[in-house]
């Protein structure tokens, strides 16, 4: 290197770059012209120098000279004829110095893999004349091993670490008192070879462990053991919760979203795997960062999800505390209310939800609609009986209302908020009562000339007649009873027990009008003649479970609220058991009642779902008594009605109730004349 080669370089006057470059041209133009020794000769003058000024080196430049020297290492130990060939252990220790010493330097990075590690030294402080075994123990798992110390004596000494079942040179001198160290930093004199943080074998280590044990041989000497210097990786900092969600609040029958990203931050920026864990009632749906809450759609109160976030070593896991709130959004009777505020329970209808568009609807059987609704029901069921809830349900589905969105039940006052923020419910209804309708009519309507003349009785047509039941004993009946049921003491048994007939009496103007038609009687009211929703709700129902056995065509309800309803207030509770009949081809005919009201009439009469029918006397003058008003679709004989009554006898009655089975007989004949006549619109 012309006159540089003979002296080193300042560093404090040339750039280590600059300084690097020029020797790495000079070992080229050496090993182009075969002067391998020239180039051996700089690359040990460069090693040298960075020994003596590494500590000045910022961590940059560490890395550049490693590289550096790495690659002119490679140059020279190349096989060529006349190469210099010092061991190749003393070349690989030589960088393993380097290695150590740049692990000394805070901030800077080790250079096998640039891992962030943390050197560590542990004093000795032992003098050891005979072979002997140390077990220490460190601080962690040491990635490199150093000792110092000093041998007396003209004799040899050995020392090795045993760790995890590896076993490896840390430090060996030779009787002649030649170091076969890696690191030229041992002196030596006649009795004293001293050597400072030595490896051999031990510059770099894997899969150790934080017990190591330390081997030492003698012989003819003495070892004075001053220190260790270890290496060992940084302790990985965990991830932290940065708290931007600790509490999540949104409204029932909502779903809520935010990012997995927001919830934690790791300190050394390592790549982050987070995870929402769902919670009981509460399903969180991870899709890349992205989580989305998702509560089932009856649920409604507050849940605790875990979080959890590892960077592949370390695990965190955090909670979010999430607040699903109750809407209300269900018709509420405010009766109910006013019941509970005096009772501990009341008995409510519960109309459900039917989620299912009319096309699907009109095309489901009737098993089909049965199991869609059994499903909607138990979800329901199964938010009040929560513990939580507080509910009281000492009658739960009393009645079988298996094709009608409809839940008959006795709740508490906590049971009856779950209900009303249960997006499945559309209204809660008080289970009132209702009544009977009570205050030579088949010529009248015409009836002997459709037997006559058309040859049509109704032969083979059910009619439903909901009332207080029937004494199938009367010989009118003979033969035209089937099926039937009593709701009211929850049994087969359908007998009239009425003071007045009034089931009897109803049931005997429909075969006078239909002779060929048969009565399924269905008892909803008492012998009071107090007919509770619930039953009429059952009662309807089973109208239309039965309607295809029994070919049933028409409802005959000589029954109603007793209250004057329009348009606009008109009742619902009782629509999705209309609805379910209407669409199995039941026409429901309810009386309109008799208060004399000239503006509103009965529930279910005011239904759409319904006809309402009034009465006239034997003049067709339409009765005083009967309410009416836009919504009394028809009028039928209702004044002085002779028919059946307990006991086999006869009696006259009048009102609404008698007109009610004169239009359902009337739809006896007209099904059994035109079958396809099963919209209550065309009748």
């Amino acid at each position: 290197m012309k006159k540089e080669d003979d002296s080193l370089h300042d560093y404090h006057q040339t750039p280590v770059h600059t300084y690097a470059s020029s020797v790495q041209q000079y070992i080229d133009s050496s090993l182009g012209r075969g002067q391998r020794s020239k180039a051996a000769t700089a690359y040990q003058e460069l090693l040298d120098f960075y020994k003596r000024h590494l500590s000045l080196l910022s961590s940059t430049e560490a890395a550049d000279l490693h590289t550096r020297l790495t690659r002119m290492h490679r140059q020279i130990s190349s096989p060529s004829e006349g190469a210099w060939q010092k061991p190749a252990a003393i070349i690989i220790g030589l960088l393993f110095l380097f290695t150590f010493f740049v692990f000394l330097q805070p901030g800077i990075l080790g250079l096998l893999g640039f891992e962030e590690t943390q050197v560590i030294s542990q004093n000795l402080n032992l003098y050891l004349s005979n072979s002997s075994e140390i077990t220490l123990q460190l601080q962690g798992a040491p990635g490199s091993i150093f000792v110092s110390g000093a041998v007396y004596g003209n004799g040899t000494a050995k020392v090795e670490i045993a760790s995890n079942g590896i076993r490896k040179v840390l430090y060996e001198s030779t009787s002649s008192g030649t170091a076969i160290n890696a690191i030229i930093n041992e002196t030596v004199t006649q009795e004293l070879r001293t050597f400072d943080r030595t490896c051999l074998e031990t510059c770099a280590l894997e899969n150790t462990t934080t017990e190591v044990t330390l081997i030492v041989e003698l012989t003819d000497a003495i070892i004075r053991l001053d220190n260790i210097t270890y290496s060992v990786a940084a302790a990985n900092r965990p991830p932290e919760f940065t708290r931007n969600v600790t509490r999540i609040t949104f409204k029932q029958n909502e779903t809520y979203q935010f990012t997995a990203s927001q919830l934690f931050v790791d300190p050394e920026n390592d790549e982050l795997t987070i995870t929402v864990t769902s919670a009981d009632k509460i399903t969180a749906d991870q899709s890349g960062d992205t989580i989305t809450l998702r509560p089932e759609r009856t649920f409604a109160g507050t849940r605790l999800l875990g979080v959890l976030a590892t960077d592949g070593e370390n695990v965190v896991r955090e909670e979010i505390h999430v607040e699903v709130l109750r809407v209300t959004t269900a018709y509420v009777d405010e009766r109910v209310q006013n019941t509970l505020d005096l009772k501990d329970t009341v008995p409510v209808i519960i109309i459900l939800h039917e989620n299912i568009s009319d096309g699907k609807k009109s095309r489901e059987t009737l098993q089909e609609k049965k199991q869609r609704l059994d499903t909607d029901k138990n979800e329901v069921l199964d938010d009040l009986q929560l513990p939580r809830r507080g509910a009281v349900l000492p009658s739960v589905l009393t009645i079988n209302t298996s094709t009608i969105p409809v839940l008959v039940m006795n709740v508490s006052e906590a049971g009856f908020e779950t209900l009303q923020s249960n997006p499945l419910i559309k209204g809660i209804y008080l289970d009132e009562d209702f009544a009977v309708s009570t205050q030579d009519s088949v010529p009248k309507i015409g009836a002997p000339l459709v037997w006559s003349d058309v040859g049509v009785t109704g032969e083979g047509v059910g009619v439903c007649v909901l009332d207080t039941g029937i004494d199938a004993t009367h010989p009118a009946f003979q033969s035209r009873v089937s099926g039937g049921y009593d709701f009211v003491n929850d049994d087969p048994d359908p007998t009239d027990d009425s003071a007045d007939s009034h089931g009897t009496h109803v049931s005997g103007i429909v075969v006078a009008v239909a002779p060929g038609a048969h009565i399924v009687p269905v008892k909803v009211c008492n012998a009071n003649g107090t007919c509770k929703a619930s039953k009429i709700l059952a009662g309807i129902d089973y109208c239309t479970q039965q309607a295809s056995a029994l070919n049933i065509t028409a409802i005959s309800g000589s029954i109603g609220d007793g209250k004057i309803h329009t348009a606009t207030d008109c009742p619902e509770f009782l629509e999705p058991a209309l609805d379910a009949a209407s669409s199995q081809g039941v026409t429901p005919v309810f009386a309109t009642g008799n208060d004399a009201a000239g503006f509103g009439v009965n529930y279910p009469a005011c239904s759409t779902l319904t006809i309402g029918a009034g009465a006239s006397d034997k003049n067709d003058n339409l009765w005083p008594n009967t309410n009416q008003g836009p919504l009394l679709d028809i009028l039928a004989p209702g004044v002085d009605i002779n028919s059946t009554i307990v006991g086999e006898m006869y009696g006259v009655r009048s009102g609404t109730s008698p007109a009610v089975p004169h239009v359902t007989g009337t739809i006896a004949l007209l099904r059994q004349a035109k079958p396809s006549l099963a919209n209550t619109d065309e009748i």
